[in-house]
């Protein structure tokens, strides 16, 4: 029963860390500004922490990379479509809001 919440903290973990990761690489290519700067520095402070948790987890027992590797794998594809989703529902609200505005 141990070995099961090993692999839910460490699948979890790194399914942070590919989270954190995603939205910290898309945070980091438009940091154009002060506060964007301020916010991939933090997304990259999270990234540093949680993957050494998960790091330090499976250097005692090497299957716990299969479910690093699976939440990792999960947590950027998830990461990654939410920051998509969010940047063009921004661009959409824009639309709408310039369409209104001409009327």
């Amino acid at each position: 029963m141990h070995w099961i919440l090993d692999w839910l903290l460490v699948f979890v973990g790194a399914f942070f860390v590919g989270v954190v990761y995603a939205v910290f690489i898309r945070r980091t290519s438009h940091a154009f500004d002060v506060v964007s700067a301020l916010k991939a520095s933090n997304f990259g402070s999270m990234l540093y922490a949680s993957g050494a948790f998960v790091i330090i987890s499976y250097t005692d027992n090497y299957w716990l990379l299969i479910p690093a590797t699976i939440g990792d794998w999960v947590g950027n594809s998830c990461g990654t479509i939410y920051d998509i989703w969010k940047k063009t529902r921004r661009i959409e609200w824009r639309k709408v809001m310039s369409i209104e505005e001409k009327k």
